[in-house]
């Protein structure tokens, strides 16, 4: 297995979609980043490792929401004008903060995102 950021998406990848299997009874709580900050340094982490995958050819299907998806949430009162502004502002920082660190060289650094991380009880 190569070095990669993304090495879920790379197994992920491995297999078609038919040797794939959801288990239902298996189950996940995903917590959110606690800041912006911290979001974004998640996003970015999983675009550059993308980026990687790109290179090596295998290409991680990542979901989006369309920009026509947005408005018609908006327009459904579904999400608010603000909360669909927040959205596209943070999803721009995403994007060019993506760029610079990728513009800058070097390899991709793994980091953790240890604000939503859950934390040993005491």
């Amino acid at each position: 297995m190569p070095d990669v950021i993304s090495d879920d998406g790379w197994v992920h990848g491995s297999f078609a979609p038919h040797e794939r299997v959801t288990v239902p009874e298996a189950r996940t709580l995903v917590r959110p980043a606690p800041t912006v900050a911290a979001h974004l340094d998640r996003r970015v982490r999983v675009r550059l490792g993308n980026r990687q995958l790109a290179a090596l050819g295998r290409s991680a299907a990542e979901g989006r929401l369309r920009l026509g998806s947005l408005a018609a949430l908006v327009r459904g009162r579904r999400v608010s004008p603000l909360d669909a502004a927040c959205y596209l502002a943070v999803l721009l920082a995403d994007r060019v903060l993506t760029r610079v660190r990728a513009r800058r060289g070097g390899e991709v650094q793994w980091g953790t995102d240890g604000g939503s991380r859950s934390r040993p009880a005491r």
